[in-house]
């Protein structure tokens, strides 16, 4: 069984002397970095890491990040990547859940440099295939959960997405600026595990600022390129309002000169987007859809689909090993896979399967409705993302409405940066709004202008009264993960920003 150190050992074999990871000017190839992994496990034994300890690492993307994430795979332990950017209670929250019998203890932090002797789960189904990394989800619509992935669940996908991207489309020779997170598991597996698995490079942030990603990406001139919608968007947007510039210059000033391929996912993208960077720009945009608890890849657009036109926005076709169903009644994806994990991280140090979730004949539940199309006999099942299942709000008066929906579309107007909808299960919805300096006046004649626009664009795009906000709250400071009001896939946290918000005067 291979595991994620095996993993990185096939890869030093393979490419010893090629770039792996750059970091403030300093480059580490594969050799370098066995070394220090290595020389970092070594360590971690004499402080007393044990097989099936876990380690609770809190960090951004850094060297030292690999460095421990391989150490602890090769003691057959688990790494638990944690936001640095979370509140304290909820890293509080996490450790407790981490490490729930001796709080007298720390787990290897190190601070004292000791850990507590965990076993497997209880209810753990196969101790041959040990427990790999705690991925806790992003706690957009409740607290996070901790998702248990093994060796298996990891490794399965990313050979999964292998097989879908061949190394003729990504190669050693490739290399990402990375500045999406690897606590994440599409940072961490797509991006991280998967180009390691190739031997490309990774480029890492010198500044943590958002305000200088431009700046850092068109200097490090990555061929590859993995974010979410949000990013694209942005720089969509951008890039529209210097009409008068032409693409080409537009294009190497904000991603650099080199950037062949984008791969997107954690949210859907918009159709005019991915037209825009493939029609105008010729990028291909890779799309994919999957969730922490498959592994993450359910499906992944190939690089022919990536510059089709037809497809629209298709998050591509199953990868090879995963089966997938829809739920004949409530449109449901259902799938089974080798990456699926086992379930999540009791509070009774348990593996936790809830019933809604975990079928009794082996199928996963999504709780997103899918649309599944084969255009022909021949051609491949291709997935198309509608809504979450759980993401429609049902208001006080029996309608349904789709928050994220209105969100994607008020997103699209001029001045608005950040958008949450708050209101579930309210006689009336609201909208939290961040807006661009060019637009953050707040007098009330300029929000009463804005609330009419907005009624006017939403009823224009077909919404219904009861999908329209009736009004409109402006924050002085964007949604951030630090204040726990953003989502590390940048989504707004809406149960955060209701009881902040809803009923303010």
């Amino acid at each position: 069984m291979k595991t994620v150190f095996g993993l990185f050992q096939t890869t030093v074999r393979r490419f010893p002397s090629r770039p792996f990871l750059v970091e403030s000017g300093k480059t580490w190839t594969y050799a370098d970095m066995e070394q220090n992994v290595l020389e970092r496990r070594q360590q971690l034994h004499q402080q007393g890491l044990l097989p099936n300890h876990r380690y609770l690492y809190t960090g951004y993307n850094s060297v030292g990040f690999v460095q421990d994430m391989l150490a602890v795979s090769a003691h057959d332990a688990t790494f638990v990547p944690v936001s640095p950017d979370l509140p304290v209670t909820t890293v509080e929250a996490i450790r407790n859940l981490v490490q729930p019998h001796d709080k007298n203890k720390n787990i290897l932090h190190l601070e004292p440099p000791q850990a507590l002797p965990l076993s497997l789960p209880r209810g753990w189904t196969n101790p041959q295939d040990g427990l790999s990394t705690i991925l806790f989800t992003s706690g957009t619509t409740s607290e996070p959960k901790g998702v248990l992935l093994s060796h298996t669940n990891l490794m399965s996908n990313v050979g999964m997405v292998g097989k879908r991207i061949p190394e003729n489309v990504v190669s050693y020779e490739d290399h990402s600026y990375a500045f999406l997170p690897w606590f994440h598991s599409y940072g961490l597996v797509c991006e991280l595990l998967f180009l390691m698995s190739r031997g490309a490079s990774l480029v890492l942030p010198d500044k943590k600022d958002p305000r200088y990603l431009l700046q850092e990406m068109r200097r490090s001139k990555p061929t590859l390129l993995f974010t979410v919608p949000r990013f694209l968007e942005k720089v969509e947007q951008v890039a529209k309002r210097y009409w008068f510039i032409p693409d080409v210059v537009k294009k190497r000033a904000m991603l650099g000169s080199k950037l062949n391929y984008i791969s997107v996912g954690g949210a859907p993208i918009n159709a005019t987007t991915l037209s825009f960077y493939r029609d105008r720009w010729n990028i291909p945009v890779f799309q994919g859809y999957g969730l922490t608890e498959t592994g993450p890849m359910v499906s992944l657009s190939s690089p022919e689909d990536a510059m089709d036109p037809h497809l629209g926005t298709s998050c591509g076709s199953p990868l090879d090993g995963v089966f997938v169903r829809v739920h004949k009644s409530t449109g449901e994806l259902e799938l089974k896979s080798s990456s699926v994990c086992q379930g999540y991280l009791g509070s009774d140090n348990s593996v936790w399967r809830p019933p809604d979730k975990f079928l009794d004949d082996g199928w996963f539940r999504t709780g997103d409705v899918m649309g599944v199309h084969c255009s022909d006999k021949s051609s491949p099942q291709r997935l198309v993302f509608r809504h979450r299942q759980t993401g429609l709000w049902k208001s006080s008066t029996g309608k349904f409405l789709d928050p994220s929906h209105i969100e994607k579309t008020l997103l699209g107007m001029t001045g608005i940066e950040q958008v949450a909808i708050i209101g579930n299960g309210k006689p009336t919805i609201k909208a939290v709004l961040y807006l661009s300096a060019s637009a953050s006046s707040h007098n009330s004649c300029n929000i009463d202008r804005m609330v009419q626009n907005i009624r006017e664009h939403l009823g224009s795009r077909g919404f219904q009264n009861h999908e329209i906000p009736k009004e409109i709250i402006v924050v002085d400071t964007p949604f951030s993960v630090q204040d726990n009001t953003l989502s590390i896939k940048q989504e707004p946290k809406r149960h955060v920003l209701e009881s902040m918000y809803y009923n303010k005067l």
